[in-house]
């Protein structure tokens, strides 16, 4: 029997948004997810930070600072990310029972979505913890593991901008093949390999067809039927761990709770 897995494609929300959402599926629904989204037109860059991600170790501080960049610590753990308006997301939040042939470490999850991703992107491969075409990245990654469930979310580089990297300090643990490359050499754009963004989502619902999972679509208002379940009877989005945070990591409390899930 194959095992069922809800597809979802999200509008163009704000990676805020987008983390809320996931969290809720993560914490609060007992089904397998497959979400898929796309930055937001002319969106500003935002910082994405780990769950222990300190702002002074991963940020150039003094250009966030006088840009105003928006910084968000999400709930899963993992390194810092710049994201922005070419940044496409995919996320899979899966029950450990339904995969049991998928231990639920990271290198073991990660191993597995790479199989997914080849499909997409067929030159793609996993080196150390980045996805990477050559010895050059496309795509971050991220996991939070609980007693019964995973999430790994993805971020991918459509394209990027070397000014919106200067946002990020070196990381001072690296992977050994980045040889201490800047970003402009270190990374590339899956623009550069793929001639079709559009196909991007239908390729990735064909890769998880392929391999044995029963596809269901979701609509938005299935979506806003189990968020809105959420909201009232778990005190959302004041209990979500992902939080906007200032420029010393601190949650700013006023502002998480004055949004709401969905724009």
């Amino acid at each position: 029997m194959k095992v069922p897995v809800n597809v979802l494609r999200l509008p163009k929300v704000s990676i805020y948004h987008r983390l809320c959402i996931e969290e809720a599926l993560f914490y609060h629904n007992d089904e397998n997810w497959f979400v898929y989204s796309e930055g937001p037109e002319k969106c500003r860059p935002t910082i994405v930070l780990g769950i222990s991600g300190k702002p002074e170790l991963m940020c150039d501080l003094p250009s966030v600072k006088k840009d105003k960049i928006p910084l968000i610590k999400r709930f899963s753990g993992g390194g810092t990310v710049v994201v922005d308006s070419d940044t496409i997301f995919t996320s899979f939040v899966f029950n450990k029972h339904d995969l049991p042939n998928v231990p639920a470490y990271p290198k073991e999850i990660m191993n597995w979505s790479v199989g997914m991703l080849r499909p997409v992107i067929d030159s793609s491969k996993l080196r150390e913890n980045d996805y990477v075409v050559g010895n050059k990245k496309f795509g971050g990654n991220a996991q939070a593991i609980s007693g019964k469930r995973w999430v790994h979310h993805t971020s991918l580089l459509w394209s990027f901008e070397s000014t919106t990297m200067r946002y990020l300090q070196m990381p001072s643990k690296k992977p050994k093949y980045r040889e201490n490359r800047g970003h402009d050499s270190f990374l590339t754009a899956l623009k550069d390999h793929i001639s079709d963004k559009n196909r991007i989502f239908p390729s990735f619902v064909d890769s998880i067809e392929q391999n044995s999972f029963a596809v269901k679509n979701v609509r938005l208002e299935e979506l806003d039927s189990i968020l809105n379940e959420v909201r009232i009877s778990k005190n959302w989005p004041r209990s979500c761990r992902t939080k906007l945070v200032n420029f010393e990591g601190k949650a700013l409390d006023e502002l998480n709770q004055g949004y709401e899930l969905m724009t």
